[in-house]
This record gives structure tokens, sequence and C-alpha cells, in this order.
């Protein structure tokens, strides 16, 4: 597990090798003048890709040692900004920014817009699995799905909804990542999330349920102990998780 620590003064990548019980600065100061998305190989822990507004960097040794290639700016937004990267080629990484999909190729140092190999536009968050599966969501809640580690895109089975999300987070189970996946508004009180490949969903609204009133979503992640749980990180540094049944 990794995270990127984002402050004024400093981004520190944090890993765990205990599933969470322990964590360490890996790498400190990677890029303290912009906010970054981290991206890991589903299929091989030690590849890693991170994006930023001024470019992107790659490693092998899980974080121990970077490469820095040349790229055009890649453009970091406070929202939209999200990655993934290939199983097939860890030089390469699908980036979700600005309401576009882009790859970028570490090898020959190129950003290509892809966001055409999607069915809707303005793409907003991403998940990508170790069989070369990858699900991306639009900002109004439409959801595609690849199975060919990004080179095509269709339609998923049913969309999440949510579609008055100004700003949006997804995530999949990592054990049964086909089936049951979630999404939330970040900076709001409303998720959903689906059990049964798309083909329902239920919205959960946090502040209508009696959870918490004041939680303003940051993140979501799915946790699965014996039971579906959806755990959610509010932005008062709170954090709630409901049960999904």
């Amino acid at each position: 597990m990794a995270y990127a620590e984002s402050t004024n003064i400093c981004q520190n990548l944090i890993t765990s090798t205990d599933g969470g019980s322990t964590f360490n600065v890996r790498a400190a100061s990677v890029n303290a003048a912009a906010n970054m998305t981290i991206a890991m190989d589903a299929a091989d822990e030690n590849n890693f890709a991170i994006s930023f507004n001024i470019g992107a960097r790659f490693s092998t040794d899980f974080l121990a040692t970077f490469t820095t290639p040349s790229f055009p700016s890649v453009t970091n937004t406070n929202h939209g900004f999200d990655g993934v990267l290939s199983t097939i080629d860890s030089n390469i990484m699908f980036n979700v920014v600005g309401d576009k999909l882009y790859e970028l190729e570490a090898v020959g140092t190129t950003k290509t817009d892809e966001t055409s190999r999607l069915t809707f536009t303005a793409p907003s968050a991403m998940e990508g699995f170790p069989d070369g599966s990858i699900y991306v969501i639009s900002r109004t809640g439409q959801l595609d799905i690849s199975t060919d580690d990004g080179a095509n895109f269709s339609s998923y089975a049913g969309d999440p909804g949510l579609a008055s999300c100004a700003k949006r987070t997804l995530r999949s189970s990592a054990v049964d990542p086909a089936n049951i996946i979630a999404s939330a508004c970040i900076d709001s009180t409303r998720a959903a999330y689906t059990l049964d490949g798309g083909a329902s969903w239920t919205e959960v609204n946090l502040s209508s349920i009696g959870i918490s009133s004041s939680c303003s979503i940051r993140d979501i992640a799915i946790i699965n102990d014996g039971s579906n749980k959806l755990f959610i990180s509010c932005k008062a540094s709170d954090a709630v998780y409901i049960e999904m049944n």
C-alpha cells in the first residue's frame, strides 16, 4: 500500500507493507510544489508512476529510485486527477486530468489524448486491476470498462448515478472488482454502490441516515473482512463505514 501526502511544505510517499498497521516515509519531498497522483502496477507492486503538474516520475523498485522523463506539461487540477499504471508495460501510465484521459509513455516521453477511446466525455476518476481491466467514470456518472489494459473501452452494465456530482471518486473491491464497485461525490454526503455488477445501485446519503451530518466526503475505500464495508474518509479527519448489503 502507498499513498501521497500533500501539504504546503513537502510531499512524501508513505508506504505500508503490513496491511496498514504501520507506515513509513518511503520517499520524501518527491515534488514539493504540486499535488500528485500515484499509480501502482496492480500486477507488480514494485512498479509505480507519479504524475503532477510539471511532469511525471516512474519507479520500478518500490519507490527507492525514480526516473523523470521530460513530458509535455501535465496540467494538474484540484479534481479529476487520477491515474493507473499499465499492467502490460510499466512505462505507460493512464492519467485522468482536466476532463481528459491521457496516456503517458516514459520511453518515448509522449503524452497522448486518448479521451476518444471512452464512450463519454469529461472522465473524472479511474481504477485498475491485475488482469488488465480498468474502470473510468465520468463527472456525470457514466461508467466505462476496459478489459485489455486501456486499449478499448465499452459501457459498463449500469451507471451509479449521482449525476449532479461536481467532483467524484471511484473504487472497486479487490476480491470481486467485477461486481462490487462504489462511487462518491467529493465534498458532499452522497455515495452509491453496486454488489451485482451494475445491475442495481444503492445510493446512500450520510446526512439522512444519521451516520454523520457533518461528513464532507474526501475519499472512499471498499474493505472485505467477511462482509463488504464502504469506508468513507471525511474532510474533518473523521471516518465512518457502512455495511454494503
